[in-house]
Parts: C-alpha cells; sequence; structure tokens
C-alpha cells in the first residue's frame, strides 16, 4: 500500500476528477495490527484491530473517543468500547471441513444498539460463485465467473 504519510503503509481513494474520497493508513512503516480509516479531510472514521491468538482472523473496527490519531490508540481502550463492527474468518483448516462459512461479519455493534446485523459469505468452490447471505439465508449480494454467450 501506498502512503500519503512519508513512513506510513496505507492507500487512498480518489474519484475519477482525482478528489480524495478517503484513506486507510497505519503511520508506520512496519506490519501493524491497527490501520486508520479517515475521511478526505484526515478525520479519523474507524481504527481496525486485528485480533491475536484466536481460531478465527478477527478484526474489529472501533470509534475513537479522540478526534485525533496522534499517539491515542484504540489498544489503550477497553475491550469493546466503541465497538461497530467484527468481521471473523476462520482458519483454513476450519473452513476446509464446510461447515463454516469463509467469512462472516457482525456489524452494528454500539452499546445502545439492540439489534445488529450477521452476514455470511458463502462460496462453492470450482463452481464460481460467491453469495453474501443474512442471518436469515436472504440473499444480499453476488459475484458469478462471467460466461460466454
Amino acid at each position: 500500500m501506498k502512503s500519503l504519510v512519508l513512513n506510513g503503509n496505507g492507500c487512498s481513494v480518489f474519484k475519477s476528477s482525482g478528489q480524495l474520497v478517503y484513506r486507510v493508513d497505519n503511520y508506520d512503516s512496519k506490519s501493524t495490527d491497527e490501520v486508520f480509516l479517515m475521511d478526505s479531510k484526515g478525520n479519523l472514521l474507524l481504527s481496525i484491530l486485528k485480533k491475536k491468538f484466536t481460531l478465527f482472523g478477527t478484526w474489529e473496527g472501533c470509534k475513537l473517543a479522540t478526534g485525533g490519531c496522534g499517539g491515542s490508540s484504540t489498544r489503550k481502550l477497553k475491550e469493546g468500547t466503541n465497538l461497530r463492527f467484527q468481521v471473523k474468518k476462520p482458519l483454513c483448516f476450519l473452513r476446509r471441513r464446510g461447515d463454516l462459512p469463509p467469512c462472516e461479519a457482525l456489524l452494528g455493534l454500539e452499546k445502545k444498539q439492540s439489534l445488529y446485523y450477521e452476514y455470511k459469505m458463502e462460496d462453492w468452490a470450482g463452481k464460481g460463485t460467491c453469495k453474501i447471505v443474512d442471518n436469515l439465508g436472504g440473499l444480499i449480494a453476488e459475484v458469478k465467473t462471467k460466461k460466454k454467450v
């Protein structure tokens, strides 16, 4: 990833007009477990943390209590504070059994919100199809391999 900051690792998304839409950066030249999502003005929107020592690859999106990134890491906040979403990806040997989805996302995990949304990714190896479904199995999105006509 290419950063707008000299010593960082990140990426930026631009409109076709060249205007900055948002950017992601970790403000560190080495790999880190935390990256920051910012709007076009540099305002911090979310901190995305990779959780360690789990049977699932787990990422959590948290909103910081402070507006800036300067030294105020979400690692210093208590677990679950300002949690917005969580994504889990089971390890390869667990997914091979076929009873776990390749990826699962939980949204709406704010403290005051009693309702949250759960999405699962279903893919069929060799079939060229991938679906995202809600917790009731309703189709949200689908990707298919383009077929020749």
